[in-house]
């Protein structure tokens, strides 16, 4: 499998498992990206930034949203640092924390998210438990599993994206 998707509830802890694998794997050069909420004005503005970032890294281009309030989209942002992002070096996992509804018009973007999978790099990510065109499809790429994370089942997490990633490295490498 080279994708492991976590999904399940807001706030039931998929960031932070994939941050505590990271952390416990801080070895591994990282791709990809992660969106992250900051508050704002009536909501929340949502950046596109890489795994490992710092406020400098929260600029107009990487502005892909709002939520809250009035919700925004900007998929020429996705399309624009989204793929940039993605197609940043060699890395030995690519994360995609997360994917949900906001990227729907941004056609670019969903193309590489799915090269991305189809690549052979081990991909770790969140993806939104709602259909949607762009997610049905991601869900459908082959190699992608899904962890549906649960209250009951959080303590399992981080053993299943160990062994989810120990697999990936052994098929990347054959």
């Amino acid at each position: 499998m080279s994708a492991f998707f976590l999904t399940g509830a807001v706030q039931s802890g998929k960031s932070t498992a994939i941050r505590r694998f990271l952390c416990a794997n801080s070895a591994l050069r990282q791709g990809g990206f992660l969106t992250v909420s900051i508050p704002a004005d009536a909501g929340f503005d949502v950046f596109i930034v890489p795994p490992v970032w710092t406020e400098r890294d929260l600029t107009p281009e990487a502005l892909v949203g709002r939520r809250g309030g009035v919700c925004e989209k900007r998929p020429e942002h996705f399309d624009g640092r989204g793929c940039a992002l993605l197609a940043k070096g060699e890395s030995d996992i690519l994360l995609m924390d997360e994917l949900g509804r906001m990227e729907l018009e941004a056609h670019a973007f969903r193309a590489a998210v799915l090269a991305a999978i189809a690549s052979g790099t081990p991909v770790l990510g969140v993806i939104k438990p709602e259909h949607n065109e762009f997610l049905d499809e991601v869900r459908a790429q082959k190699g992608v599993e899904l962890f549906r994370l649960t209250a009951e089942n959080r303590g399992e997490t981080p053993a299943a994206i160990a062994s989810w990633y120990a697999r990936a490295s052994r098929e990347k490498r054959a």
